[in-house]
């Protein structure tokens, strides 16, 4: 499944773009609150990496780059809070629904202007 990094930035914000299907300190979670894989097919919430999982279909090189992508992101909204490669399951486990999706939108416009973020 050849995926760009925009297209998969794009699905996994798609994916929880409403509140009750995103999650925090946990890749997903089923409808009960218990943890469980980005793929299962349980799970009903999803962090922001873990919805980068299940909709490129597994950790792939479009993942890794769109994690790459959201971590500039964070840091562009909290550059002293946020800072790193992992940057981005910070802000997704200590900040707003609302910020998730911001820093989705900012590395899904980084994306689209940057050769290197299509893939």
């Amino acid at each position: 499944m050849a995926q760009t990094v925009k297209d998969v930035l794009v699905a996994a914000r798609e994916l929880i773009a409403v509140p009750e299907r995103w999650t925090q300190n946990a890749l997903a979670r089923d409808a009960g609150g218990r943890m469980r894989s980005a793929e299962s097919r349980g799970a009903v919430s999803w962090c922001a990496y873990g919805a980068l999982i299940r909709q490129a279909g597994g950790p792939t090189t479009a993942t890794v780059a769109a994690a790459d992508k959201l971590s500039v992101a964070a840091s562009a909204i909290n550059p002293k809070q946020y800072r790193g490669q992992d940057s981005f399951l910070t802000l997704n486990n200590k900040s707003d629904h609302p910020t998730v999706l911001r820093m989705f939108d900012l590395a899904i416009a980084e994306a689209d202007a940057s050769p290197a973020g299509r893939l």
